[in-house]
């Protein structure tokens, strides 16, 4: 296995049961803490345990601040080095040379194709140090023909291909020591057809894939839907690529409540919602917009209450239908 930059948290956290579930995890006899010093050369801080193979290499670790963890999500590339230089390939698998493919899509065809090939071809360079070539085409009639290549499209751009999709997000992965071809129903399932070929690659640490691999995929729900927990408004880049790779296609900005910063609701209004809402600090539509332009590259939509006081004028509708355009 290779080497993984973790801290004691997330070590501990993604166990089930602390240092107990973390050592029948690992296979290391658990230790229990008591009131002794730590092992030679470990700071003296926190939790003391017994001298062990498993709670030395724990305490080791380097301590994670609270709050390190949005600034991970806010900041830290969303691909890292995933490779394992020691993986072996077995009989039944193909590897990505590190290089000499190329992929191949039809470029501006939708902003979340092209945004989904610029990540696959980031992960394959960080993550798996794999150099492959970009090669937009003005169609993919050809698609079956191409050879030492990662196929990329939508099944309408991919005649005879995607046959049995049924709806958004769903696509199609065919692997073959030749070639990679990754057909979506649309292009958000296109997108997570590529984000799949990541996880299969992070999941064996290395550029290895099944050389007969031949599946469909169907999305299980029409939205996936989160809300931030980063901070008031903070719906970052490095946080929406995150959220898409993790599986979510939606967001709720509540806290954009009021994003038009509307003050007409009446004091003696009856109606409660728009009460609460009256306090809300004033918003720019435009950071709203802004928000919707950024999400769309990821194939994240953006779900959000607009509050205004519609009184049944023509003024009051036109004002209404200016501030949803906006």
């Amino acid at each position: 296995m290779s080497a993984k930059n973790y801290t004691r948290r997330n070590f501990i956290g993604r166990t089930t049961a602390g240092l107990a579930g973390a050592a029948a995890f690992t296979g290391v006899e658990p230790v229990i803490p008591k009131n002794e010093s730590p092992a030679p050369g470990l700071p003296n801080e926190g939790p003391v345990y017994p001298a062990s193979s498993f709670a030395t290499e724990v305490q080791r670790l380097p301590e994670e601040k609270i709050y390190d963890y949005h600034k991970r999500l806010s900041t830290a590339p969303v691909h890292i080095s995933r490779r394992d230089n020691y993986a072996v390939k077995e009989n039944d698998e193909m590897q990505l040379p590190d290089t000499g493919w190329s992929i191949f899509w039809i470029k501006g065809s939708g902003a979340i194709l092209d945004n989904a090939v610029d990540d696959f071809i980031d992960y394959l360079s960080v993550s798996q140090n794999v150099m492959i070539d970009a090669e937009p085409v003005t169609d993919l009639n050809n698609w079956k023909r191409l050879k030492q290549a990662v196929v990329a499209g939508t099944k309408d751009q991919m005649p005879g291909c995607g046959l049995e999709l049924k709806g958004p997000k769903d696509y199609e992965i065919q692997v073959t020591p030749n070639n990679i071809v990754v057909c979506g129903y649309d292009q958000r399932g296109a997108m997570f057809g590529l984000y799949n070929l990541e996880s299969r690659m992070n999941l064996r640490e290395a550029p290895f894939l099944h050389k007969n691999l031949n599946t469909v995929r169907h999305s299980l729900y029409e939205t996936r839907m989160v809300l931030s927990w980063m901070g008031w408004m903070e719906f970052p880049d490095r946080f929406l690529s995150h959220l898409a790779h993790d599986g979510f296609d939606g967001i709720y900005a509540s806290v954009y409540a009021n994003p038009n910063g509307d003050r007409t609701t009446a004091e003696n209004s009856t109606d409660f919602y728009a009460r609460s809402l009256f306090t809300v600090r004033m918003q720019d539509p435009k950071r709203m917009r802004d928000l919707v332009d950024r999400a769309s590259k990821f194939g994240i939509k953006v779900y959000t209450p607009i509050c205004y006081q519609y009184v049944g004028t023509k003024e009051s509708e036109e004002g209404l239908r200016k501030l949803v355009k906006d």
